[in-house]
């Protein structure tokens, strides 16, 4: 263990050296490697923040890459004459918008394989948004493009819908989000119609883009391209959703009440209780059972079948009484040998069992 702390320590000193010297893949490696080692705080601390200088640098890179925006000079002749306005994108630009549009599928939308990760996904919705986000890039067709990325992205990156977009396509994928959203192509170009509430759901491609980049590009030139229904349209289909969800536990109340309202009442008890006080016994085990003050009056059926059952459940109730009487029983003197306790094993032999001394006499006067 003290050998793996050293190493671990010398893997710090190695990465603070090749911090020094610029080289911070190297310091990471070797921090990566003293946290196998024997994690520290510091080895911890250090790798987090250069993991984290690391990922500013390369959105800094992709960023930087874009085409810069023509600037007023370039738009205009060296007098100032606007008739000589030249377009405000690049060839690369309108090329990008166009190869998006002629996508024949979100993969091909991504430039990504089928078989893709995750964080494949996620390095390509970077590109791409960057690059066709409408503050940055002006050609005609780029809000489209952009919202063709984002929309590629939010179902790609979600393993139901894309699950369901590999076995039925765009009509499967969008089922399970909105039934009035429509999309589709209009000769070799993607068109959406946002109008349905929204961007596969309620997400929209500036959102999408907000979560990746914290918000750096303004937002208003992207929304100022839906038609959002107002949200009093949206809330009957919320309340109608809410009383389906509820509607087994609806149905499930109506048919207990209901069941309830059917069971009878039992014919009779074994003990005194309100209603049963008209007290009887069978004919042939002499089991005492009560019965309300209306039985003569309201009972028609076979009294010989009435009594067997008060004789079942009368002898059914005495062998659950007696296993219990035998169970209390034989636990105290267990305990009693257990504890060498010689007053607990007499209580124990004294201890009577009525309800299995009644059961043997019905046995025997069955028997008789």
């Amino acid at each position: 263990m003290a050998v793996n702390t050293d190493e671990a320590l010398r893997c710090i000193t190695i990465a603070e050296q090749a911090l020094n010297q610029g080289n911070i893949n190297k310091a990471i490696k070797f921090l990566r490697k003293s946290l196998q080692l024997h994690p520290t705080a510091k080895a911890e601390r250090l790798l987090t923040a250069l993991l984290a200088e690391d990922r500013n640098n390369e959105e800094e890179k992709e960023e930087s890459d874009l085409p810069n925006r023509p600037t007023r000079e370039e738009t205009t002749g060296a007098n100032g004459d606007s008739n000589n306005i030249n377009p405000q994108y690049t060839k690369e630009q309108s090329e990008l918008v166009q190869q998006v549009r002629r996508a024949k599928d979100y993969y091909a939308i991504l430039n990504v394989s089928k078989d893709c990760a995750d964080d494949d996904l996620k390095k390509a919705y970077r590109k791409f948004a960057l690059k066709l986000h409408p503050d940055k890039n002006k050609a005609p067709g780029a809000t489209e493009a952009f919202k063709a990325v984002g929309s590629a992205y939010s179902v790609l990156s979600n393993e139901e819908k894309r699950r369901r977009y590999d076995l039925y396509g765009e009509e499967g994928a969008n089922q399970s989000v909105s039934s009035h959203r429509r999309r589709g192509r209009h000769g070799n170009f993607y068109y959406y119609d946002s109008s349905g509430g929204g961007f596969e759901g309620d997400i929209d491609p500036d959102e999408i883009f907000n979560m990746f980049f914290g918000g750096g590009f303004p937002s208003g030139n992207v929304r100022r391209h839906y038609n959002r229904e107002p949200e009093q349209h949206r809330h009957p289909a919320n309340r109608y959703s809410v009383i389906f969800q509820m509607m087994p536990f609806i149905l499930l109340l109506g048919f207990s009440f209901l069941s309830a309202l059917w069971v009878q009442d039992p014919v009779f008890s074994l003990q005194r209780k309100h209603p049963y006080t008209e007290e009887r016994s069978t004919s042939n085990l002499r089991v005492l059972y009560f019965v309300k003050r209306d039985f003569r009056d309201t009972f028609d059926g076979d009294i010989s079948r009435l009594e067997r059952s008060v004789e079942d459940d009368h002898v059914i109730s005495l062998q659950q009484q007696c296993f219990r009487e035998r169970q209390t029983r034989e636990g105290m003197l267990v305990k009693a040998q257990w504890l060498r306790d010689q007053r607990l094993y007499e209580q124990a032999q004294r201890k009577t069992t009525p309800a299995c001394d009644k059961l043997n006499g019905l046995n025997y006067r069955f028997r008789g």
